[in-house]
């Protein structure tokens, strides 16, 4: 989704797991690329359509100059938009309470259609149980606390500025009221129905941080997407295979 005043958003540039988490793949799926196969078992992110996606980063900054070439986070990004430093944010629903609290006005709209796919990642937190921790029962059933109870799920949405997992969940009081009040978030709740998730499986945080240091690259011009796409993939890769055979013994 974007925040904007602008036609060309500003983007995460910074070497780390946001940058080349779901704020990259959600580039990817537009140009029909994706970080991984549909079996979780290869990296395809340095298909012709990734190194495409990766061009049209690199051309944002570094032809159409939306943004200085600097290392952006998502911290950054929000605090450069909120001192009109740019004027449009690729941005999830979680920085709305403080755009609209923001001293000029400011609007959301979708993300524009890439060539292939307007897809954006869903926009609601995930609470991680994990399998073999000591207390995985109590995890557990504080997920179902949370995800369950409309109530529950609502606070919890309005609290961390994300949007409820179910539909019929917005029709809890307290979300209808937090929706009339936030007239930004009504576009992410169009967006949210071609919404699909990003992927979250072995090795994600350390092939997240590998695509990020793959966008540094490209976006101060150190290497050209397809470059920095290939190495990325080969360390991805390896990443991947280390950690699900950890996780076959």
């Amino acid at each position: 989704m974007m925040v904007t005043s602008s036609p060309y958003p500003t983007v995460l540039t910074a070497p780390n797991l946001d940058t080349g988490g779901d704020w990259f793949t959600s580039i990817l799926w537009a140009f029909g690329a994706d970080v991984i196969s549909p079996d979780r078992k290869t990296i395809i992110v340095n298909s012709p359509e990734g190194a495409a996606a990766l061009e049209w980063y690199h051309d944002l900054i570094r032809k159409r100059k939306a943004m200085p070439v600097k290392q952006v986070t998502g911290t950054i990004m929000l605090n450069d938009f909120l001192t009109g430093k740019v004027g449009s944010i690729f941005a999830f629903p979680a920085v709305l309470a403080r755009v609209a609290a923001a001293n000029f006005r400011a609007g959301s709209a979708r993300r524009p259609a890439g060539p292939k796919s307007s897809t954006v990642p869903v926009g609601f937190g995930t609470i991680l149980v994990l399998s073999k921790s000591e207390n995985w029962e109590a995890g557990w059933e504080f997920a179902k606390f949370i995800g369950l109870n409309p109530e529950n799920a609502a606070f919890w949405n309005i609290s961390f500025g994300q949007l409820p997992a179910r539909y019929s969940y917005r029709d809890t009081a307290s979300w209808q009221a937090y929706q009339s009040d936030q007239p930004l978030v009504h576009t992410y709740l169009e967006a949210q129905k071609d919404a699909a998730l990003t992927y979250k499986g072995p090795g994600v945080p350390e092939i997240s941080t590998r695509l990020g240091r793959a966008i540094e690259a490209v976006a101060f011009g150190k290497q050209t997407p397809k470059q920095a796409l290939d190495e990325a993939a080969r360390d991805a890769q390896r990443i991947l295979d280390r950690v699900n055979k950890r996780m076959a013994r």
